[in-house]
């Protein structure tokens, strides 16, 4: 309750001119109705603002509004701030500029807020009275996460570090990456472009959870790239409110926002970035690994759940707790086993986990080296810049490719080697050979330790040279390989022999897997690296049961290379699903989670304890598995989802209607991904998916082909939308009492060859269709 009348804080960025004076007459018009808000401009006239101030207004403020015209980030810094601080939210944005709307919609986050379109001041004063913020005080958006915020504010820091990688794979986002994984302490790191999907209420959760957020921004202010810093800068605000050690920092040229120019460091070189990290850091991480503090002791049980943290679902951010649930499948079993294998799996089937715990179990083994090629951000445009101006000849590149993994691997594994030889007894003297080959990597270092990308540069760079010397393609690959692969592969050939398996594992080829450019040339480089096993036998000169290489690739994109290859049955027989299609197997992924937070849990008191019994008079568990795409991420990120509602409501239990809500966020998080994965392949697969709204339970061809033609411009493109709304599980076909979805490559063509098969035929309407529980639940 209050005294006297709420006050308001509004910010606003200072360009352009119309957006400050606009705000100001709805201002004045409100005042006259007895609600006073304070522009920011008033908190110094000349824009000449301390940040400290502008916080301290905000902390004073009953509610806070801002507006978010061209993601002004010294806005949005301030937005995450009144986040952090529980004020009542109310965001505007101009509508004239159609392009910066559009951008804001792809803001996740800011639909769970929402916020009023306006042109002009009355549509702000008419919208402000009519929803009047100032009489809803209590509305804000940690109320939704009491729960877990009281004890995530007293309690233990599950990571040390949340990173916010950047969005651009240059040199500095690199190097960072590595510095700050080669630290060892419990981090996330978010990728908002691989992670595309992330609700505010997971954004406010993972700074929460850390004791230094670190945000890498980026010096382009055009396109993603402005949504990106936009983002970041939010994180921040919320970051410094919820008083988290935060750090930005930002490549040369960079205009600092005012805000957080205290906060930010602007770097030149990736060599100043990292030494400036670390000068920032160390200091902070010297103090000792994080204390943890007791919870305050409760009398009632409401909040037991609060202990279970499930992770993330994305291997990449919990590689140092996998081995803590790890679920061992046949795929597993089948790739330690397996002397050359391809294992595909749609995202979040656990590629990535699979290759992790490969890894380690081989590692277990002191004779055996493994090598992991796993490039941070894997871009194929500089392969396909040196095909396409150096060697055009279809003849000769194949030769390339080849080549190209012999120059990748072979350095990949000096550098495992040199490693194992670097850290070994020192009492243990180095044999003639060793010293020799430890003589070549260090006169070649930047060559070894070189990043996947950076070593494809060193090919392009070399190639251009020779070409401006004239000399011609073939002459060019022998002089580029042969100058360094030959003493090498020699040297590397004598030293292997004393190891026992080699197993080199390969996986984020697909990062950055392009479908609207040059799908010819990036299937090549992906077959070449297939066809590689053979000749690493050979030039190796190691047994085939002792050399491995096995390959981790996203399935929609491992069927392209198929349709690509001359000889695709070969591929076939070395090719391993990852696949989740009994039920009883995916929910030991969640259950192994639980229990690796309280090893007094078993598999039976899991479900008996924690969860309801049915939902809707089906058992949970069966519920939860017919309502998720089947894959671990998806498990995971609903049961999560679902805890979240459970303590938000003080529930002893997971209960019917937090499952229900989960879904709904689950929904939102599975439409975000499916865009992110497949709008390079539909452009405006958003605006297909949402095209379905309102659909019936079931329904025929005719529905489904007047949606697709809408938004496809010619035959073909109509199948292949047909054909991708089946391989993202929207589109299921009934079969009697119950539904057929597609969840693996052969489904898909199944599904598919049926519909096209009726849709020829005089009486389609015999054939029905239904949406996925998962999409249907946003959808109806």
């Amino acid at each position: 309750m209050h005294d006297v009348s709420p006050k308001g804080f509004y910010a606003y960025p200072s360009y352009p001119a119309h957006l400050d004076e606009t705000i100001n007459e709805a201002i004045k018009k409100i005042a006259k109705r007895g609600v006073i808000i304070e522009p920011w401009r008033a908190v110094s006239p000349t824009g000449q603002v301390v940040i400290q101030k502008i916080l301290e207004r905000i902390d004073k403020a009953d509610f806070f509004c801002c507006d978010i015209t061209g993601l002004n980030p010294n806005v949005m810094f301030e937005l995450g701030y009144a986040i952090s601080k529980g004020k009542r939210i109310w965001i505007t944005i101009n509508t004239q500029n159609k392009k910066n709307l559009d951008l804001v919609k792809e803001f996740d986050w800011l639909s769970s807020i929402g916020y009023l379109g306006y042109v002009n001041d009355d549509e702000i004063v008419t919208a402000f009275l009519a929803e009047a913020p100032h009489h809803d005080l209590h509305h804000n958006i940690l109320d939704d996460l009491k729960g877990l915020m009281e004890e995530l504010m007293q309690g233990e820091k599950v990571h040390e570090i949340v990173y916010y990688k950047s969005i651009v794979d240059n040199t500095s986002s690199r190097k960072l990456t590595k510095f700050l994984e080669s630290l060892k302490r419990k981090m996330v790191i978010v990728d908002i472009f691989e992670d595309s999907y992330q609700p505010l209420s997971n954004a406010i959760l993972n700074v929460l959870r850390a004791k230094i957020c670190i945000c890498h921004l980026s010096n382009d202010e055009s396109g993603d790239k402005l949504l990106a810093n936009a983002k970041y800068s939010a994180f921040a605000g919320m970051a410094h409110g919820f008083a988290v050690k935060t750090l930005l920092v930002a490549q040369e040229p960079f205009s600092s926002p005012f805000d957080y120019k205290d906060m930010l460091i602007r770097f030149d070189t990736a060599a100043n970035l990292e030494k400036n990290v670390k000068n920032w850091l160390y200091p902070i991480l010297a103090i000792g690994t994080v204390t943890s503090k007791q919870p305050i002791a409760r009398k009632d049980t409401s909040l037991t759940l609060i202990r279970f943290v499930l992770g993330d679902g994305q291997a990449e951010h919990e590689e140092d707790e996998l081995d803590n649930y790890f679920i061992e499948t046949s795929s597993y079993h089948m790739a330690l086993s397996s002397n050359i294998g391809v294992f595909v799996g749609r995202k979040g089937a656990g590629k990535t986990a699979n290759l992790y715990q490969i890894r380690n179990k081989l590692l277990s083994e002191k004779s055996n080296l493994v090598v992991l090629i796993k490039p941070v951000s894997f871009k194929l445009e500089t392969y396909v810049k040196v095909v396409t101006e150096f060697f055009p000849d279809l003849d000769i590149q194949s030769e390339l490719t080849e080549r190209i993994w012999e120059f990748i691997t072979y350095t990949a594994i000096a550098f495992e080697l040199y490693q194992d030889l670097t850290l070994r007894n020192k009492k243990m003297e180095y044999t003639h050979d060793e010293h020799e080959f430890m003589k070549f990597v260090n006169d070649n270092n930047d060559m070894i330790t070189a990043d996947f990308g950076e070593k494809l540069d060193f090919i392009y760079d070399h190639a251009k040279k020779l070409k401006e010397a004239e000399s011609p393609p073939k002459k060019i690959l022998q002089e580029i390989f042969q100058l360094y692969l030959t003493s090498l592969r020699n040297m590397l050939r004598g030293l292997l022999k004393q190891k026992g398996k080699i197993a080199i594992l390969v996986d984020n080829l697909d990062k950055a897997w392009d479908f609207g450019k040059n799908i010819n040339l990036q299937c090549k480089i992906i077959y070449g690296l297939i066809g590689f096993h053979n000749t690493l036998i050979k030039n190796l000169d190691h047994g085939k049961a002792s050399l491995k290489l096995l390959i981790f690739l996203r399935e929609d994109i491992f069927d392209y290379v198929l349709e690509n290859a001359r000889e695709p049955d070969k591929i076939k027989l070395n090719t391993h699903t990852i696949e989740w299609d009994d039920k009883d197997l995916l929910m030991r992924v969640v259950v192994e989670r639980f229990i690796a937070c309280d090893d007094n849990l078993d598999e039976d008191s899991v479900w008996n304890t924690l969860f309801c019994e049915a939902i809707d008079g089906v058992d949970t568990k069966t519920y939860l598995y017919s309502h998720i795409i089947p894959r671990p991420r998806d498990l995971i990120y609903l049961v999560q989802a679902s805890i979240n509602e459970s303590i938000n409501h003080q529930h002893e239990i997971i209960e019917a209607g937090d499952i229900q809500l989960a879904l709904r966020k689950y929904y939102e998080f599975i439409v975000a991904n499916t865009i992110t994965e497949y709008k390079l392949f539909c452009p405006r697969i958003k605006e297909l998916l949402h095209s379905f709204y309102a659909s019936p339970e079931y329904f025929g061809i005719k529905h489904i082909a007047q949606r697709v033609k809408k938004y496809a411009n010619s035959k073909e493109e109509e199948e292949k939308y047909t054909k991708m709304l089946f391989s993202v599980s929207l589109l299921g076909l009934r079969e009697g009492d119950s539904i057929k979805f597609a969840f693996r490559h052969t489904d898909v063509e199944l599904l598919y060859n049926q519909y096209s098969f009726y849709s020829k035929k005089i009486l389609p309407q015999k054939i029905q269709f239904s949406l996925h529980p998962a999409f249907a639940i946003g959808l109806r």
